[in-house]
C-alpha cells in the first residue's frame, strides 16, 4: 500500500511539473511621464538656461517660462495649436533678463508649436531682433510637455 501511495505520489509530481510551462515573454514597464522642460538663451542658441516653473494657458493662448513667480518668457499667440507663429499680426513674444525689470520684446521671429496634446504642449522659439535697453540681438529657446491649464 506503501508503494501505491509513493508511486502515486510521483506520478502526480511529474505531470505538475510537466504541465507548468515556462512564460518567456518580457513584460516591459511603461515609460515614464515626461519631464516638464522650457530653456532659453540670450544671443547663440547654445548655452541654455532652464525656467523652473513653465505652463501654458489655454483661455488666454499664453505660454510662460518662470522661475518661482518671476516671468522670465512670456509668449502669447494666436493660438496654441501645431504650427509656426510669426512674431506680429497679434503673436507677441516678451523675455525679462533676470535680476532686471526691463523688458525685451521681440520684433521679428517664429515660435513654432511641434505638440499639443490637449494636456501638454511642446515647441521651440528663434526671436531675432527686438527692442529694449538690455543690448540683446536675439533670443532662443525650446520647451516641451508643457501642462496646459
Amino acid at each position: 500500500m506503501k508503494k501505491i501511495k509513493l508511486i502515486f505520489a510521483i506520478i502526480i509530481l511529474v505531470i505538475g511539473l510537466n504541465s507548468c510551462s515556462k512564460n518567456d515573454e518580457t513584460v516591459t514597464p511603461p515609460p515614464p511621464p515626461a519631464k516638464s522642460e522650457f530653456l532659453y538663451a540670450e544671443g547663440a542658441p547654445t548655452g541654455f538656461i532652464p525656467a523652473s516653473d513653465p505652463i501654458a494657458l489655454a483661455a488666454s493662448k499664453e505660454i510662460f517660462g518662470r522661475n518661482g513667480v518671476t516671468e522670465v518668457v512670456k509668449i502669447k499667440l494666436t493660438s496654441l495649436t501645431v504650427g509656426t507663429y510669426s512674431i506680429g499680426v497679434g503673436n507677441e513674444f516678451t523675455y525679462t533678463r533676470p535680476t532686471t525689470s526691463s523688458p525685451w520684446v521681440a520684433g521679428t521671429g517664429n515660435v513654432i508649436i511641434t505638440s499639443n496634446t490637449g494636456t501638454k504642449i511642446t515647441g521651440t522659439f528663434d526671436l531675432n531682433s527686438g527692442t529694449s535697453t538690455l543690448g540683446i540681438n536675439e533670443v532662443h529657446g525650446k520647451f516641451s510637455d508643457i501642462t496646459i491649464n
